[in-house]
């Protein structure tokens, strides 16, 4: 005796392209199930967009180097001194929509890390869409001196930059002299 079998069309685009094709019960259920699931991502909510949500994102000359599991750091102000509060924003663009989080920042002698890990739960559905990630950690005054801050992601280094805090800005002021 043959198992039950049911009727499985497809028709794709405004129906020109038509397929059908008889199939046992059971095998129509897996392959709506897995139709089901490819369809899951179109119709996931993301999270509302805000400034708290959404990264910065990477300018046209850096966007592939801040792709995937590499990263971009932003030091802020761009030339610090030893009155200022010093902000590194670690982002990037990711594949997909599960980006990875914020974990933890660590001074480790001159070098500023700051961590990001990407665990995704087994049962985490992904949309395919490139996401913009990223975090900005405020390091507080720093002493005089070179230090390297470096972004971190699962452990593996995404991305590193140097910059120097400043004793003090010299700045040359120019005023304009007028004579009579």
């Amino acid at each position: 005796m043959q198992p039950a079998r049911q009727k499985i069309e497809l028709v794709v685009g405004s129906g020109e392209v038509r397929m059908s094709h008889r199939v046992p019960v059971s095998m129509s259920k897996a392959l709506m199930s897995l139709v089901a699931l490819c369809l899951v991502p179109l119709f996931v909510q993301s999270k509302p967009v805000n400034s708290d949500n959404v990264a910065p994102v990477c300018n046209t000359a850096t966007q592939l180097s801040c792709y995937g599991r590499n990263c971009c750091l932003r030091i802020s102000p761009t030339t610090p001194t030893i009155h200022d509060v010093t902000r590194i924003t670690v982002f990037g663009n990711w594949p997909d929509t599960c980006v990875p989080k914020y974990d933890s920042w660590q001074f480790v002698g001159r070098e500023i890390r700051i961590n990001f890990v990407d665990q995704r739960l087994p049962w985490e559905i992904c949309a395919l869409a490139i996401t913009g990630w990223g975090h900005t950690v405020e390091t507080g005054i720093l002493p005089e001196g070179w230090y390297e801050a470096v972004g971190y992601i699962n452990g593996y280094r995404c991305n590193s930059t140097r910059f120097f805090v400043f004793k003090e800005l010299n700045t040359l002021l120019f005023l304009p002299i007028v004579i009579k």
